[in-house]
């Protein structure tokens, strides 16, 4: 031991890298400067992985690599039916049967949380078993629905309020829920430090609420299909964001693009499966957009076959990636992801592709965005198994 603790920092640190997990805890318990040298440089951890079936509780291994365990970037928290620790530093992931069992464990220290299920009383509290402290972003899926019969012990609008109070250095929460009440959210206090945000709630029917976030929001996320159309001109308020995502949301184009007019800071936009929105020329007024992310109606035609299997001589291109059924007649389309360099290049691949006339006169008006250098595009073939037919085109307008 001696001759061990002769040896310079350099030299221990890379007798540690080589140690597993359990190794490298039974070293820390060696020496204080062992034990700093184990806890204070976290490249030791990255790459190595642990997994146990074995709760705090039953073992003593178990217990001293979490109590040893450098801060987490992702801790995920999941019930099942067996308990497992499971972990490739900087990430974990934990599965218990019940969200009371993580009460056994030593404070973890993490960046993000995914939580399922009740963590109201187990996570989100005083007593928690996470640093709320240190917590940064918090993601929850899902928040159980109320049942009238037994109803719940919380709603999902007591997982934000609580989140928003008990954890101060918060700045990104996503909440899936099948409702939530908008007028209970705008009564909470805590939004304004929210950067990014990013809500499920096919039952939120206002949007208010966000004007307690207008300063502060940059990143913004919607897949909310019973809002009413005439709410989305609350976006307009959020002076900063620079990224916007509507997924399968009922906003027409009128309030769209009041509210793309508004936004001078947005540099990112996503429209998945927005069905009204068809004129895509209210993006011109986007002087600071750079990427735009579409998913556009069926392409014409179901199943889609490939008029020119050839693809007009650009098959070959390294650039281009496909996956096709081996079918000696036609050429049917799975998942074709193509990169292609500028619109000029990428409408008569298209055209070859089968997309009809219409999708096609909607992207060349996209040449008049100023700013747009990345454009990715996804095609729904036909109406069937739209989920296995698509077709991904990631387009390169200009040099960023």
């Amino acid at each position: 031991m001696a001759g061990m603790d002769n040896l310079s920092y350099e030299m221990l640190l890379s007798i540690f890298s080589f140690l597993p997990v359990p190794d490298l805890v039974r070293c820390a318990a060696v020496s204080e400067r062992w034990h700093e040298i184990v806890t204070g440089f976290t490249h030791l951890w990255k790459g190595k992985t642990y997994t146990t079936n074995r709760r705090p509780s039953e073992s003593a291994e178990t217990r001293a690599i979490l109590r040893i365990l450098p801060p987490l970037q992702h801790l995920i928290i999941e019930l099942a039916d067996e308990f497992k620790i499971e972990f490739a530093y900087p990430h974990m992931t934990l599965s218990v049967t019940d969200m009371g069992g993580i009460q056994e464990f030593p404070k973890l220290t993490c960046d993000f949380l995914l939580a399922r299920g009740d963590i109201m009383s187990n996570i989100l509290s005083s007593e928690s078993s996470v640093d709320l402290a240190a917590l940064r972003k918090l993601q929850i899926l899902r928040v159980p629905p109320v049942n009238v019969a037994d109803p719940p012990v919380f709603r999902a609008e007591d997982v934000i309020k609580s989140a928003l109070q008990q954890c101060p250095n918060l700045r990104g929460l996503f909440i899936c829920a099948d409702h939530m009440s908008a007028d209970y959210l705008d009564t909470l206090e805590g939004f304004h430090k929210l950067q990014t945000l990013e809500i499920v709630c096919p039952g939120l029917d206002k949007l208010a609420f966000l004007r307690h976030c207008s300063d502060s929001l940059e990143l913004l996320r919607l897949c909310c299909t019973g809002l009413p159309t005439q709410e989305y001109t609350e976006l307009r308020r959020l002076a900063n964001l620079r990224r916007l995502g509507l997924h399968e949301c009922q906003v027409m184009e009128g309030e769209l693009r009041l509210v793309l007019e508004a936004l001078g800071s947005l540099e990112a936009l996503q429209l998945d499966r927005c069905g009204l929105v068809r004129d895509l020329s209210l993006l011109w007024r986007c002087a600071t957009l750079r990427q735009l992310r579409l998913t556009l109606p069926p392409i014409a035609g179901a199943p889609l076959v490939l008029r020119d299997p050839r693809l007009q001589g650009q098959q070959q291109n390294p650039r281009m990636r496909m996956s096709v059924d081996a079918d000696p007649v036609t050429l049917r389309l799975r998942n074709v992801n193509v990169n292609v360099e500028g619109m000029a290049t990428a409408l008569p691949l298209l055209q070859a592709l089968g997309v009809d006339a219409g999708s096609l006169d909607q992207l060349a008006i996209l040449r008049r965005c100023p700013q747009l250098s990345h454009l990715c595009l996804n095609f729904l073939v036909g109406t069937d198994e739209p989920q296995q037919s698509t077709v991904w085109v990631h387009i390169k307008l200009s040099s960023p």
